[in-house]
């Protein structure tokens, strides 16, 4: 497989080989791929696709909030109020 790496990626292999970091530019990719590998390695593609499906879902049928001024805002009560609601049912259970 040949690869052609942008300029900026290039700059940033020599100047880590000039630095010692790397004895040449082969090992710096294959530490990039290494480092690659391991932080996608974790995520569960899978569960993220159906999370997402089912988020998108939501939002077909109106459920989202606007994450704009007001709809900031309207989450912001909404929380507080059902903060005071568990707060007064935590305090009639004692």
């Amino acid at each position: 497989m040949n690869i052609v790496l942008k300029p900026n990626a290039r700059k940033i292999i020599k100047r880590l080989i000039a630095e010692g970091r790397f004895a040449s530019e082969q090992e710096a990719v294959d530490a990039a791929v290494r480092q690659l590998d391991d932080d996608l390695s974790w995520v569960d593609w899978e569960r993220v696709q159906k999370m997402a499906a089912v988020g998108f879902a939501g939002l077909d049928r109106g459920e989202g909030i606007r994450l704009d001024r007001q709809g900031l805002k309207m989450l912001g009560e909404k929380i507080k109020r059902e903060g005071r609601e568990n707060l007064r049912r935590a305090k009639r259970v004692k």
